[in-house]
């Protein structure tokens, strides 16, 4: 087996932060701050701009 980069174990820590940071949020949307909710709008907004142009 190879091992890993400095730049691959980079990526990796910085994907398991995101992983460990996005698991708080796997609730309930009834359950998110109206702060999370809003964020959570914007991005929606933005992603069906993208999409549906």
């Amino acid at each position: 087996m190879s091992r890993l980069s400095d730049d691959e174990k980079l990526i990796l820590s910085n994907v398991s932060s995101k992983l460990e940071r996005w698991d708080e949020y796997m609730v309930s949307y009834s359950e998110l701050s109206e702060d999370v909710k809003e964020k959570d709008r914007v991005f929606a907004r933005k992603t069906l701009d993208i999409i549906n142009p």
